[in-house]
């Protein structure tokens, strides 16, 4: 759910919803109680295939693709719905690699499906929204929806969909082309019609949230919506999504309370989770650090029964890996072989549900674990230096690791380059 940017298409009652229990299951900052709370509320009881989408969403970002695989196969879906909702899944935790081989083959069987067109679109702007280098033809898909939207027999709802995506889509063209000024214009003048003729069929605060962003002055936000513009208060309900949860009142320095919390919410990894202390204008002592070797012990025995009981969980292995860096000097003695190792086989984990990852963007977990650093060592150089140091004393537990992720995860090209490097390694 984006209130930095919000897109028209998710003020849909129907897309807000969905998209709202999207962010609680964000893989970084979300919240897992309050994602299996959402459930129940009554719009997706209204709704049991968004609700069925969020439940698989929250199983794969907890039990893994293929426990989430397993059991769509066995539901009472179509062959159809299998391989959209798989595609949808792809989507939304973000693995490209999945998503564009699930989508070619999905397009050969369905290629004129009005939900695989739906999926596409709203891909396509969270992509450029995200990644702000992506190139996007968004004339082409505003000129794909027209057709479709005059040429189907579909429903008004979606009907009603397809001309929000199209505004999205325009609002991104004119923007890439610094035409924005008189098209935004234009293009907020057609929302607002649309939401005056249609209310019902929309999100009433996330419209709000649209038009009081988007709005140049309070006078024009009159003049679209004939009310006056809400105060700020508006976002608070959706503060977690753009800042993380609050771990800094939750648990503070406290590494007991961190713990605590952290086995019940897979859906977070942080960092400063201290906070900042005002005085010293500096962060506080973080709560991944430990006092002694025996609290590091108990501390990483606790992050292992988090990843154990989510598999599928980003977080708990991000934790490992800052949990080893911070309390770095526990790490190196008698047992260093056996922490590389795991730290080792937490970031092929991470890597391997992280498909937008790579080695240069994630170079500083393979500078900061090692002993000594270097000024000398080039930052592309520090994965290899980090590699070599496992593979001379643990080898064969890797390569049976990698073996066993690259099954699960065939598309996944962070494995494929993983599995190349260590052999080279």
């Amino acid at each position: 759910m984006n209130v930095k940017f919000p897109f028209f298409s998710d003020s849909f009652e129907s897309s807000y919803y969905l998209n709202y229990g999207i962010s609680l299951c964000n893989s970084e900052n979300g919240n897992y109680e309050k994602a299996l709370q959402f459930l129940k509320h009554e719009s997706l009881r209204k709704n049991p295939k968004n609700q069925y989408y969020l439940r698989c969403l929250i199983d794969y970002q907890t039990k893994g693709k293929s426990k989430t695989h397993e059991i769509i196969d066995f539901s009472k879906l179509n062959e159809k719905e299998k391989a959209l909702l798989k595609l949808w899944l792809f989507a939304v935790t973000k693995n490209d690699d999945d998503y564009f081989v699930a989508l070619k083959d999905i397009q050969n069987k369905y290629s004129a499906d009005i939900d695989l067109k739906k999926l596409e679109i709203r891909k396509a702007l969270q992509d450029r929204y995200e990644l702000i280098f992506t190139d996007v033809d968004f004339k082409s898909l505003s000129d794909n929806i027209e057709n479709i939207i005059t040429k189907n027999h579909i429903s008004k709802e979606d009907r009603l969909y397809f001309k929000l995506l199209q505004l999205d889509c325009n609002e991104y063209f004119y923007r890439d082309k610094n035409k924005t000024e008189i098209e935004r214009e234009k293009i907020l003048g057609e929302y607002s019609s649309l939401w005056n003729e249609n209310k019902l069929f929309f999100s009433d605060q996330y419209s709000k949230i649209n038009f009081k962003l988007k709005s140049k002055t309070s006078k024009q936000y009159f003049h679209l919506t004939n009310e006056n513009p809400p105060d700020d208060h508006i976002f608070d309900e959706y503060i977690t999504f753009v800042y993380g949860e609050p771990i800094q009142d939750l648990a503070g320095s406290d590494n007991k309370k961190y713990i605590d919390y952290i086995k019940i919410n897979p859906f977070y990894y942080g960092e400063k989770e201290g906070g900042l202390n005002l005085d010293t204008v500096d962060w506080n002592t973080s709560p991944k650090k430990v006092k002694d070797k025996e609290q590091f012990e108990a501390f990483l025995k606790n992050i292992n029964q988090v990843i154990t009981e989510f598999p599928g969980a980003k977080g708990p292995k991000m934790t490992y890996l800052d949990a080893l860096i911070t309390n770095k000097k526990y790490v190196y003695g008698k047992d260093s072989e056996m922490y590389h190792t795991q730290y080792l086989k937490n970031i092929i984990g991470v890597f391997a549900l992280d498909q937008r990852a790579d080695f240069e963007n994630h170079f500083t977990y393979f500078r900061d674990i090692l002993e000594k650093d270097s000024s000398e060592i080039k930052f592309d150089d520090y994965y290899k230096i980090f590699l070599k140091q496992v593979k001379n004393k643990n080898e064969q537990e890797i390569v049976d690791y990698l073996n066993i992720v690259e099954k699960e995860f065939p598309n996944n090209k962070n494995i494929k380059l993983f599995v190349k490097e260590f052999s080279k390694a």
